[in-house]
């Protein structure tokens, strides 16, 4: 991780957070880390925030505008299949 933190939400052991271009997932306790999906700075501004024990809502692009998307603590998008 070089770029700096944006946005962040922490629950438990899980933080999601987002840099200058992509939001990420990082364990707490294992030090692993993983991206979610990237996004563009010019279009959205990032925003995460802890809903339940097991999602998160972070804002995404939608056409013309922002939209939401609801990820799961495993990185999957979850709500609206």
């Amino acid at each position: 991780m070089t770029d700096p933190i944006l946005n962040m939400a922490v629950h438990n052991s899980l933080a999601v957070f987002a840099d200058s271009k992509t939001y990420r997932i990082l364990d707490l306790i294992s030090g692993h880390e993983f991206p979610l999906f990237p996004f563009n700075i010019d279009r959205v501004k990032p925003f995460v925030v802890n809903i339940s024990e097991d999602e998160f809502l972070v804002t995404g692009e939608g056409g013309s505008g922002g939209m939401g998307i609801f990820v799961s603590s495993h990185g999957d998008a979850v709500r609206g299949k």
